[in-house]
């Protein structure tokens, strides 16, 4: 519920008028759980591309042999992909957690914080979707628990 919308219109509110203005705010705005991921990813990537440059500078001064610096690039590659990994599984963990999160308020769990460990189990196996959506989660949900509506 906009618990502002209901300050302002006093007596005037409605839960139609709440739902109104809530698609109406999602149309033209994104979520703020968006957002923080694409944020939180950008943050990495740009750590990331610092890293590397690093590295590569560090490559340049390096001389000597041959095989040393192909065993460098070849070890700086391995840690680097398991940084790329390591990032996407962060990233997919805050999307997952924001998905969650969203639908347990808009499913008006009365608290999200004591319903998400019942979904533990659920979650650790989930798919994201294109919509941000995590699939089956409406009916793990109905299946995890009594009191997670109003």
């Amino acid at each position: 519920m906009l618990e502002w919308l209901k300050t302002i219109l006093g007596e005037k509110y409605t839960p139609e008028i709440d739902a109104k203005v809530t698609e109406e705010i999602g149309k033209g705005y994104t979520a703020k759980a968006d957002l923080d991921a694409a944020k939180s990813e950008l943050t990495a990537v740009k750590a990331s591309l610092k890293e590397r440059d690093g590295q590569l500078e560090a490559l340049k001064k390096e001389t000597g042999d041959t095989a040393a610096l192909t065993q460098r690039i070849t070890q700086l590659q391995a840690e680097n992909l398991q940084k790329d990994k390591d990032h996407a599984a962060q990233l997919r963990q805050l999307r997952l957690d924001n998905a969650v999160s969203k639908a347990l308020t808009e499913a008006k769990a009365i608290n999200p914080a004591t319903v998400t460990p019942l979904l533990a189990g659920f979650l650790e196996k989930a798919q994201i979707g294109e919509d941000g959506s995590v699939a089956g989660l409406a009916e793990q949900m109905a299946v995890s628990g009594e009191g997670v509506h109003e």
